[in-house]
């Protein structure tokens, strides 16, 4: 064994789950694998991915599902996550809706749903939420002893220990104690998140590029993240993209500043004349003179925000949030914006839609629980 490979597998068996956490991640996140590709990757010798895997095999952890396609030799085996090893349920809490997910040990959405629930703070909204999402998973063959846990994505700013809400707008709270929430899911492990946070999760992998995540949605957030971490700054504020501003003395936002991002990006802005943002999307589909107008300047200040945000992190943009959800048949419209603001780029592919639409939040949620359950193996 190199140097080089003793050193990674030293490494990682440092970590609680040392070889086994390490492996069983690397297959979560390509989905499929062979051993020797686990070898490759990972810099592990031969005999301790060979025993690692067969462990893990064993436990139910990961399964061989086929054989790859013969090159001469033995055909090698193809190892992928046991989508029933364990399940998490996620909820994403917003103003006026819950969406649930239950995602597989895949990484996958098994089941999900989005329904139409004002947000208060009280004890019985917090059990009818919990009492909803048991009903909804057993729905879907997900019986309360199947859920390993439990992830709450809810949009605002929380404590560092995660079990209070120092600040949400979107909820109007401030110090909001959390432990309530928790004890509603009766034994069931409950971890909390910031929205844009948890939707992170669902855009990078342990293994692929840097990411800034801009979440479009009734207020603006964001997130950055890099392999394995989730950028949250000192105060767990990293990412306030809404709060920057974009037109100085323009219009007032609500934090009490005037011309900030959220002031102009906000999903709400593109309803102010529309039913709702289907409405104003269906609108705009169909040739809405005074919808394409609103369009074009949403664009064009959404062009700023991420071209500044590609200056600032040299990263891929990915747009999230309500607003995301529509963004894929529109980006060429943002991505020639683009073009004429930044000069350093040869292209606009570093701008993308978000691949989970309005379930990024909740799938997220329950993925965190996913990876901290992946580091204890």
């Amino acid at each position: 064994m190199n140097e080089n490979k003793r050193m990674n597998e030293n490494k990682a068996m440092l970590g609680r789950g040392g070889a086994r956490s390490e492996i069983a991640r690397l297959v979560v996140t390509r989905g499929q694998i062979s051993k020797a590709e686990i070898e490759a990757v990972l810099e592990f010798s031969h005999p301790t991915v060979i025993n690692t895997v067969g462990a893990l095999v064993a436990d139910g952890v990961l399964r061989e599902s086929g054989e790859y396609d013969s090159t001469g030799g033995r055909k090698a085996k193809v190892i992928a996550p046991n989508p029933a090893y364990r399940y998490f349920g996620g909820i994403d809490i917003t103003r006026n809706h819950v969406t649930e997910v239950v995602v597989d040990w895949t990484g996958r959405a098994a089941a999900k749903r989005r329904r139409r629930q004002a947000f208060s703070p009280d004890a019985r909204y917090i059990s009818s939420v919990a009492e909803s999402f048991f009903s909804f998973a057993a729905d879907g063959g997900f019986a309360r002893r199947k859920i390993a846990g439990i992830g709450v994505s809810l949009p605002g700013i929380l404590s560092h220990d995660r079990k209070r809400i120092a600040r949400s707008h979107a909820l109007e709270l401030r110090d909001f104690d959390l432990a309530s929430f928790a004890g509603c899911f009766r034994g069931i492990d409950v971890d909390f998140e910031n929205d844009a946070n948890a939707a992170v999760q669902t855009e990078v992998s342990d293994l692929s590029g840097d990411i800034v995540y801009l979440s479009l949605s009734n207020t603006v957030g964001g997130g950055i993240a890099s392999p394995r971490m989730i950028h949250l700054g000192d105060n767990r504020r990293a990412g306030e993209f809404g709060h920057m501003v974009l037109h100085p003395g323009g219009r007032r936002c609500y934090c009490g500043k005037k011309g900030c991002a959220d002031a102009y990006l906000s999903a709400l802005r593109l309803s102010e004349g529309a039913s709702s943002l289907e409405d104003f999307f269906a609108r705009l589909e169909a040739g809405d003179a005074p919808a394409k107008r609103v369009w074009g300047a949403y664009l064009d200040d959404l062009a700023i925000v991420v071209s500044n945000l590609r200056m600032a992190f040299d990263r891929t943009v990915v747009i999230g949030g309500y607003v995301g959800a529509h963004m894929e048949p529109h980006l060429h419209e943002l991505k020639s914006r683009l073009k004429k603001l930044n000069l350093f780029d040869a292209d606009s592919d570093y701008v993308r839609a978000g691949r989970c639409g309005r379930d990024a939040s909740a799938i997220g949620a329950a993925l965190c629980l996913m990876n901290r359950h992946l580091e204890e193996l």
